[in-house]
């Protein structure tokens, strides 16, 4: 019935008049369209990109071609980039993760009583939006511009990516680094 009324490639009177489960359940939301009253409002526009994760949040990792990933980049493992030595030691970190084609650039901020995450992914170059991060427990799906942005009393000592056909491990993060 669904199909049916989105697509318009099948006429939906006819397949209500031949559906007895579909005609069934229309009529009983029809009895129910009298009793709700709520003027309909417009969802935000990502609602359909936040709502096509829900398959992947479903989706256990045993389904997916698991890989592990790298860490590629990281500031905190030499002295810190030109544009970074402005920054107090210790309360900034950036990373870039990766696995084959795809990565994850990371920037944590230490703040006083938690951290502020961003990241993004990126697959052969360019900005993926096809990915769930996952950053110890919580699952995370891209908002704006395809960020991923979190704030946490700790840092999560894993992280993951997940896609459809895709799970990326990229281990076990050292957290600990010496402010000197």
């Amino acid at each position: 019935m669904i199909k049916a009324a989105e697509t318009g490639r099948i006429p939906f009177r006819s397949h209500l008049a031949e559906c007895p489960d579909c005609r069934e359940l229309y009529e009983l939301l029809g009895r129910f369209r009298g009793l709700v009253d709520v003027d309909l409002v417009m969802p935000p526009p990502d609602v359909m990109s936040r709502h096509s994760f829900i398959p992947q949040l479903l989706q256990s990792r045993e389904q997916a071609r698991t890989i592990s990933g790298t860490v590629e980049f990281d500031s905190w493992s030499g002295l810190p980039a030109l544009a970074l030595r402005d920054a107090a030691r210790g309360m900034e970190r950036r990373m870039r993760l990766t696995a084959g084609p795809v990565s994850l650039e990371l920037v944590a901020e230490r703040q006083t009583r938690h951290w502020e995450f961003t990241a993004r992914v990126y697959q052969r170059g360019r900005v993926s939006s096809g990915f769930i991060l996952e950053a110890g427990r919580k699952q995370l799906y891209p908002g704006r511009r395809w960020c991923f942005r979190w704030t946490a009393a700790k840092p999560p000592r894993k992280l993951g990516l997940r896609s459809a056909d895709l799970a990326i491990d990229f281990g076990a993060l050292n957290w600990k680094h010496s402010v000197s």
